[in-house]
């Protein structure tokens, strides 16, 4: 199966992106396992990160399982998640940053995504999230321009 890794900033349009380019793909939103748990972000510390991790982990390899090498799936993610990041090495997949001014809004209304996204905008300079394509959430454009082979949209 061919993966597309959506990452970026906590309120960047990451679920918008998703909605709108790749509706006709599975997708697999690490939020799903917050709602799953009855667990939230600020909440995975210690022993219980590592709860998350393994659930994390059964969980996305059943959800790629179900599907075959010619198709393509879509993963949502910040792009920070060590897990995630760990399931991703080894399979074939691009990286799609999504990028816009929707993040400062939601830091307002979700405690933790001000600090969250510090660290992804770090770990985005510092080189240690490899990104293939950039999506301008403003200008709906993709840099460098994204070939039409999985995106009718785009």
């Amino acid at each position: 199966m061919q993966i597309i890794h959506v990452i970026g900033k906590v309120g960047a349009g990451k679920s918008w992106f998703i909605e709108k380019y790749c509706q006709n793909f599975p997708v697999f939103d690490i939020k799903s396992i917050y709602e799953e748990y009855n667990i939230s972000p600020q909440d995975i510390r210690g022993e219980k990160y590592s709860q998350f991790a393994n659930a994390l982990e059964i969980t996305l390899d059943n959800f790629c399982q179900q599907y075959h090498a010619e198709e393509y799936v879509v993963i949502e993610s910040s792009g920070i998640n060590r897990t995630i990041n760990r399931f991703l090495l080894g399979r074939s997949h691009i990286t799609i940053l999504v990028e816009s001014m929707f993040s400062l809004s939601v830091e307002f209304t979700r405690p933790y995504a001000s600090k969250l996204n510090q660290i992804i905008e770090k770990a985005i300079e510092n080189g240690e999230i490899s990104v293939d394509y950039v999506f301008n959430g403003n200008s709906e454009s993709f840099t460098p321009v994204i070939p039409p082979i999985w995106c009718e949209n785009c």
